[in-house]
């Protein structure tokens, strides 16, 4: 299926598997009586990610560079988080699979969408004169662990990111403690942790070609209670609800069946609920190769967990890429 590239297309990633993966790490972190720094690792884990984002961005042509959101993580700020020394195995595959993918002579570069509404940034969550439809759809599907809400304003936005935040210098001081803990899972889970991210260009899944539509699920981080500490919230914040379904294949690519779960956990390709009503010509645009993509529809494992396990089974015993996968989806 792959071959020499003859078109370049803008594939529009989510980091909500990103929240979701970073939730379950703190559960089980609980379970094994190992304090999680659940907040400095979320930041690193969405560091890491748009360190990987604008690291291929470098690829995307046309239009599409007009519609992607101002990274953070500058190209002067790339290489504390792209060489991090060790991540949570799933959290490295997740990241992993944001590459640059040639399938059938296309390529895909992946990025994230320029959102009109500001709908990742937590101070939009926190402010009262945002619509109360677009805070309640948020918080019914709030991947962010740790969020405190009141009704349906986000009431600790500077404790998830302060206010000011430096995507070099306090990105950098995070990694510590972050490091600290992997070391201390890696202990009492051996095969939890990885090492470092592999190197761009590599393209070693193509889970980021798996869509679905958020409309369809209500998969969430369960909210931290107001005073809550924070070792008592992580005892119960196991991610709850469905993956909505069906889900779609971007391209029509043969690929494992733990590429195709992976795709379903990582969420990288997940539509938000806002884009096929969206006013805005250039929001759905950014979106045009996920909306093109639903004209195969296949049943989505439904629960989290089962879908969670499976993937985790199969990454403690890998198959060879191209074979020993399972059924071919």
């Amino acid at each position: 299926m792959e071959g020499a590239a003859t078109e370049c297309k803008g594939l529009s990633i989510t980091t909500r598997g990103l929240g979701l993966a970073a939730c379950d790490l703190c559960y089980v972190a609980a379970s094994a009586g190992v304090a999680a720094p659940v907040y400095a690792m979320y930041r690193v884990f969405l560091g890491v990610a748009e360190a990987k984002l604008n690291a291929c961005s470098k690829h995307l042509e046309g239009p599409m560079r007009a519609l992607q959101h101002e990274y953070k993580v500058t190209p002067d700020k790339l290489d504390a988080p792209l060489s991090v020394p060790i991540l949570p195995a799933l959290i490295k595959h997740i990241i992993d699979a944001i590459d640059v993918i040639t399938v059938d002579g296309t390529t895909y570069c992946p990025f994230v969408a320029a959102q009109v509404r500001r709908c990742e940034t937590v101070v939009t969550l926190s402010s009262p004169e945002t619509s109360d439809e677009y805070r309640y759809m948020f918080k019914e599907r709030c991947p962010i662990p740790g969020a405190v809400w009141d009704g349906y304003v986000l009431k600790n936005a500077d404790e998830i990111i302060p206010e000011g935040y430096d995507w070099k210098k306090d990105l950098e001081g995070d990694m510590w403690p972050v490091h600290m803990f992997l070391i201390s899972m890696q202990q009492k889970y051996p095969s939890m942790a990885a090492g470092p991210l592999s190197p761009t260009g590599a393209r070693v899944s193509l889970a980021a070609l798996i869509s679905s539509r958020m409309v369809m699920g209500h998969l969430h981080a369960p909210p931290r209670r107001a005073g809550e500490p924070l070792p008592e919230y992580c005892g119960r914040c196991h991610p709850r609800g469905t993956n909505g379904w069906p889900y779609y294949k971007v391209a029509d690519a043969e690929m494992p069946e733990v590429e195709v779960v992976l795709g379903q956990v990582a969420l990288l390709g997940e539509e938000p609920l806002w884009v096929l009503d969206a006013p805005h010509k250039l929001l759905r645009q950014a979106y045009e190769v996920r909306l093109g993509a639903h004209g195969k529809p296949n049943r989505v494992i439904g629960s989290y967990s089962i879908a969670l396990m499976r993937v985790n089974q199969a990454m403690l015993c890998p198959p060879a890429r191209g074979g020993g996968g399972g059924r071919r989806a």
